[in-house]
């Protein structure tokens, strides 16, 4: 379970997210990034599909 560090419920750091995930937390801020950057790509597809 991720513990609660920064004040914020609910977001987990990359750091907790690196501990989770058995990364370092430069690995999980670049994998975080790739599926943002996906996810938006996504919606932009999306959107030109509508």
């Amino acid at each position: 379970m991720l513990r609660r560090t920064d004040g914020r419920d609910g977001v987990a750091t990359d750091r907790q997210l690196g501990v989770l995930f058995g990364v370092s937390r430069p690995t999980a801020t670049r994998r975080r990034n790739r599926a943002l950057d996906a996810l938006f790509e996504a919606g932009r597809e999306w959107r030109r599909q509508c």
